[in-house]
């Protein structure tokens, strides 16, 4: 199948991840081309046929829709398929003067008000839960799929190193979080319930509340320690005792993905795609510095139970969350779509 990947974001987020590592998975088996900011060439497989555009100009631009139009003009491609908002904005503005033997499928991450371009597109690929639509309807058929990873893998880390590299007292557990420094992680909760609980956190990232965080832990005396941005920071987590997620709001929580897969216990506010995994026992309140501190209280007096409770969460998230699972499943919405448009040829008299 000749597919194309459409991404109009850069960096190294989530988002960018995803699309880098369904981009390589699809082309060990498919004709695979990607539209991208140049910033992004070197982060695809060598297989892959790499458009660069400058994702820069904003969606109403008239160089950027021509210089995509002319991409999929010039190029026979079976399968579209936008990731995120932008590039699916842009797609459904230039879709009436493609041709109508292409396929276009859009992905959304994070909850949208306005819908009117993914309703455009031949079929929605939610990254997560129906909750993202928000209790509204599409006329299209709209499939939830999981982004599925590779995890990191401990990469030489034990608790032991983890311990003595950042000084915390091996004869109690050592939690980890990990995020960027943002109201949405709601670490100013965290770092409260963890001084009230007694608890030992290493706070993995780097964003603008920084210094407020800092303050807060010297306020509080939690007994946190800030590691900074790392790029083992999943390698870290994988060997602590546990994960503690205290977001306010959150698309899809790779990190989240990342705890599940490397089999840590995880307790985590109220976020949609935690509620698809996790059972009520350890998901708190957000926002509850109360009741996070209560669950830290009984984790640490309960690691036994908050293991026991984990099963299943790690069972389903192995067999749902894998990056071959997640291409498979990719891969089905693309036929869906491709047979769909075949039979309409085949309706309309066309052979």
């Amino acid at each position: 199948m000749r597919i194309c990947l459409v991404l109009a974001s850069w960096g190294e987020g989530g988002l960018e991840r995803h699309a880098i590592e369904l981009a390589n998975a699809l082309s060990l088996t498919h004709q695979v081309s990607v539209i991208v900011h140049p910033v992004m060439i070197d982060r695809f497989a060598k297989t892959i046929q790499v458009f660069p555009v400058n994702m820069d100009r904003n969606r109403q631009n008239p160089f950027l829709l021509y210089d995509i139009w002319s991409i999929l003009k010039n190029n026979p491609f079976d399968i579209v398929h936008a990731q995120a908002s932008k590039a699916t904005i842009l797609l459904a503005r230039i879709r009436p003067f493609l041709p109508k033997t292409i396929g276009f499928v859009a992905s959304m991450h994070n909850q949208k008000s306005a819908l009117w371009a993914f309703a455009r597109m031949d079929h929605l690929i939610l990254g997560g839960n129906d909750g993202l639509l928000g209790g509204r309807t599409l006329s299209i058929p709209v499939s939830c799929i999981y982004n599925g990873i590779v995890p990191s893998g401990a990469q030489g880390w034990t608790r032991d190193k983890l311990v003595h590299e950042f000084g915390f007292n091996p004869e109690s557990p050592v939690y980890c979080a990990v995020g960027r420094f943002v109201p949405a992680k709601g670490f100013d909760i965290l770092i409260p319930a963890i001084a009230a609980s007694g608890v030992q956190c290493l706070l993995i990232g780097d964003g603008p509340e920084r210094v407020e965080l800092e303050a807060l832990v010297q306020k509080t005396n939690a007994k946190v320690v800030f590691s900074g941005y790392r790029k083992d920071g999943m390698s870290l987590l994988s060997v602590s005792d546990g994960m503690l997620i205290s977001s306010r709001n959150e698309g899809f929580a790779y990190v989240f993905v990342e705890g599940m897969l490397a089999h840590r216990p995880i307790i985590a506010t109220d976020i949609p795609m935690v509620q698809d995994f996790l059972p009520r026992e350890v998901i708190v309140p957000v926002d509850d510095v109360t009741a996070l501190t209560e669950k830290l209280n009984f984790i640490q007096n309960e690691p036994q139970e908050w293991d026991r409770l984990m099963q299943p969460v790690w069972a389903k998230a192995d067999a749902e969350l894998t990056l071959e699972n997640m291409v498979l499943r990719v891969e089905n919405v693309y036929n869906a779509v491709v047979k769909a448009h075949h039979d309409d040829d085949q309706g309309q008299g066309h052979h």
